[in-house]
């Protein structure tokens, strides 16, 4: 019996360690059409943004951080960010990264093989899934985009 509980507790503590893991990445503070260059320096701690995208270097991810350009379609200045791309080198599995895919919509077939592109336009989060070897559905890659609130805030009008 002793075994078993303990057992147990390693395993929510492994559980939980994972879940902490997951969503501290500091990626998740950036938002579009509303953070600014510095904004990203704080959040990535990093001391410079190039425009009009920047790379960003992890152990465990990559982010590329997508700025506005003169001719942007919204109404921001151009060291605001309008796109975030996250290259996970770590696959997360789909279940243990968001638990509440009711919002999120299958758009189409992804670029990899067996993989799928969900969405969430109320967000702005697509999830690039992709079958895996051990038959997981695992996250390759985060895109974080204009969410619709702010879609609609910053629009230029015509």
């Amino acid at each position: 019996m002793n075994k078993i509980i303990f057992f147990v507790m390693v395993l929510l503590f492994l559980v939980f360690l994972f879940n902490l893991v997951v969503s501290a990445q500091p990626w998740k503070e950036i938002v579009p059409l509303v953070s600014t260059c510095e904004d990203v320096k704080k959040i990535l701690k990093v001391n410079e943004c190039e425009f009009p995208s920047a790379e960003y270097v992890y152990p465990k991810y990559e982010i590329i951080v997508y700025f506005a350009e003169k001719s942007s379609e919204y109404n921001v200045s151009t060291k605001t960010v309008v796109r975030v791309l996250i290259l996970l080198k770590h696959y997360i599995r789909l279940e243990d990264y968001e638990t509440n895919l009711q919002d999120y919509v299958i758009v189409s077939e992804g670029d990899l093989p067996d993989s799928w592109i969900y969405k969430n336009d109320k967000t702005g989060v697509k999830l690039t899934v992709q079958n895996t070897a051990k038959n997981t559905k695992d996250i390759v890659a985060i895109t974080l985009y204009p969410s619709l609130e702010n879609k609609e805030k910053f629009k230029c009008k015509p």
